[in-house]
Parts: structure tokens; sequence; C-alpha cells
């Protein structure tokens, strides 16, 4: 599945992107529908690399009609053998600036907070560790608003975002954890290629629920028989 994420917000301003206009040979334009007039604009798409990383789409949209303009990235690559978790110890504005790549079926923890964006409940593409906590505290400030005043839980939800305000405020050291069942998430090496004392990174087997999150359907039990075919 691929992430994708608009460079228009606060996320994104430290991740720089190449250029992709219609003068770069490299560029692959095509025709697409612009969401805010309806008529045709234009798409172009250019496949760049991550250090330390993969390639990833970056693709920028205009429209000569209504002067819509979009420019978004997206992770490239096929749905891994195996889940990847990264989990890092930020610290320091250095942290904050990493680049952060993420699929749309991966999960955000903060375990100091015991806070968790579910497995496929937000995309944020291709973005820095302060975009990722900053997304997250303007979910968390959208939700507030979208409920009644005094509603059971928000004190809580409230408390949440003044802790995430610490947090970009680098007040606090805290642990982001990035849990993508597709493989595909990275979070920057500042050591690379060294071992980076502050990120670990593990792999692990998906569980049915991850497949069928990632879009693999296993067949049912009874229709394995005991060499491990489908009957």
């Amino acid at each position: 599945m691929a992430a994708e994420t608009s460079t228009t917000s606060r996320q994104n301003a430290s991740v720089s992107f190449p250029n992709i206009s219609g003068d770069n040979p490299e560029v692959t334009e095509i025709e697409s529908l612009c969401v805010a007039c309806e008529r045709n604009g234009t798409t172009r798409l250019l496949m760049v690399k991550i250090p330390f990383y993969k390639e990833v789409i970056v693709s920028s949209f205009s429209c000569d009609h209504c002067g819509y303009s979009d420019t978004a990235s997206m992770a490239g690559q096929k749905i891994q053998e195996e889940g990847v978790e990264h989990s890092l110890l930020v610290t320091d504005e250095k942290d904050l600036n990493r680049t952060v790549v993420m699929s749309d079926v991966a999960a955000v923890r903060i375990p100091e907070l015991e806070f968790e964006a579910p497995y496929g409940r937000q995309s944020f593409g291709i973005t820095t560790v302060e975009g990722v906590i900053t997304r997250a505290k303007d979910l968390l400030q959208k939700y507030v608003v979208a409920r009644t005043p005094g509603e059971e839980g928000m004190d809580k939800i409230n408390q949440f975002v003044e802790q995430l305000d610490l947090y970009l405020a680098l007040k606090k050291p805290f642990h982001l954890v990035i849990d993508d069942p597709s493989g595909n998430c990275f979070v920057e090496n500042l050591h690379a290629p060294s071992v980076d004392p502050a990120l670990t990174v593990r792999t692990y087997q998906r569980t049915p629920d991850m497949d069928a999150l990632c879009g693999f359907e296993r067949p049912p039990a009874e229709e394995v028989n005991e060499s491990g075919e489908v009957s």
C-alpha cells in the first residue's frame, strides 16, 4: 500500500523535494481530475531515492483552470515479507528533524503517554518526527472540537495535547514507536551506516489480521491440508 502526504502541511517543512517540473526529462505527466473544480489538470510523477532507504514516488498536481496545486509523496514499495517496528528515543532538535516514512497501515505509539494511533487510521507518508507528533496533536484537537464540551474523556485528550506540546518543545524526552505491518516504514538513522544508539529496529511475522490490513487473504484453516497446501 502506498503512503501519501501533502507538502503544504507543517510536518513536511524540512523534507526536500526534487525538481518535478515538466522540464525534468525523468518526470512522467498524466492528465487527472482536479478535486477543486472537477476539470482536468496535470499530475507529474518522479521516482526518487531516500538515502539508506528505498525509492519513493513524488507527485505534483496543478490545474490551469482554477489554479489549485498540490505536492505529495508516496512510498513506492511492495508489501514486505515481514512487518517492521522502529522505536526512537527523542531528546533533541536533530531527533525531531529525522525523516520518517510511513505506509497507510502503520500505527504510532508514544509509550510514555500510553497514546496510540491504531493501524490503518492515518496516512503520514514522508514526513519528520516533528511532523508525526504535530499530526497526532492536530487530529486530537480536531476530535475535541467535534465533540460536546464536557463530554467524558475530553479532559484526558486535552492532557495528551498538552504533553505533545511539551515533547515538541523538547521539554521531556520520549519514545516514538512506528509499527508498520507492511514492512515499509523508515526512521532516519543519523549514524548510518553504523548503529544508531537512539533507534531500535525489529522485524516480525504478521498476524492474520495484519495480513488482511495489508490486503492479503489467508485461506480458512479448514482449507489447508497437513502439508500446508490449500485443498
